[in-house]
């Protein structure tokens, strides 16, 4: 039986409750695949660690997976899904399953690419502390522009969800305001999805808080720019 309004909105209500105080934290995101190269003095066989400067991965990112598309070390296997492990500094292993054991050694330590696999984003439902999940990459793909704090969101009063109907189907919605302010300068940014986490830190690269909404939103704010986007939040019957 369809929901009634009143019932969608309470639902809607329940998941994102009014608030002028701070619903959350929204986090920029860029997930676009990226790659790496590595030749054989940022390999040491012997340990199965890799020494890399770029490699940009974090210590609450291990579990990104990766493969080698056109070369690897001895023993490993060109486009193979590998997982990052052990990432300390500009150093880290990988291991051969997500979470497994790292990979001790290799036969060789050869010279190729390392691309950045694409993450599975829409993993939503889990919490961003679970250790080697693909939720922890939602903080390893997040944008810290300007070294700035995450973006704090607030829902609107009570009367700011409202009922839609699109081909016969009612749903509540509630529309988020996102101001993103690059007005210091420095670099644009470019991000092709927001988060929204509740519970968490303001802090970039923070791993506490629960996923609750994400969004495709490919845009970019120039250096020294800023722009607001309208977010809907809807829930169906």
């Amino acid at each position: 039986m369809p929901l009634l309004q009143a019932e969608l909105i309470a639902r809607l209500q329940s998941a994102l409750p009014p608030s002028t105080t701070g619903l959350g934290q929204l986090l920029l995101l860029n997930d676009t695949r990226s790659s790496f190269s590595f030749v054989a003095t940022d390999v040491n066989a012997a340990t199965g660690t890799f020494t890399i400067a770029t490699h940009n991965f974090t210590s609450t990112g291990s579990g990104t997976r990766v493969q080698f598309p056109t070369a690897a070390p001895g023993g490993l296997t060109i486009n193979l899904d590998y997982w990052v492990r052990n990432v300390s500094g500009t150093s880290f292993q990988i291991s051969a399953t997500p979470g497994g054991t790292a990979i001790a050694s290799f036969s060789t330590a050869g010279t190729g690419t390392m691309t950045v696999g694409d993450q599975a984003l829409s993993a939503i439902d889990q919490s961003l502390t679970v250790p080697d999940s693909n939720t922890v990459q939602w903080v390893r793909k997040e944008i810290n522009y300007q070294g700035a704090s995450r973006l704090s969101v607030s829902t609107p009063a009570a009367v700011g969800y409202t009922i839609v109907a699109v081909a016969g189907v009612y749903r509540s919605k509630v529309a988020l305001t996102v101001p993103i302010d690059n007005s210091a300068g420095g670099a644009g940014i470019t991000f092709n999805k927001i988060l929204l986490l509740t519970g968490g830190s303001l802090v970039t690269g923070n791993t506490t808080g629960t996923p609750k909404r994400w969004w495709d939103v490919a845009g970019s704010v120039a250096a020294g720019a800023s722009l607001s986007y309208i977010l809907n939040v809807f829930e169906s019957n």
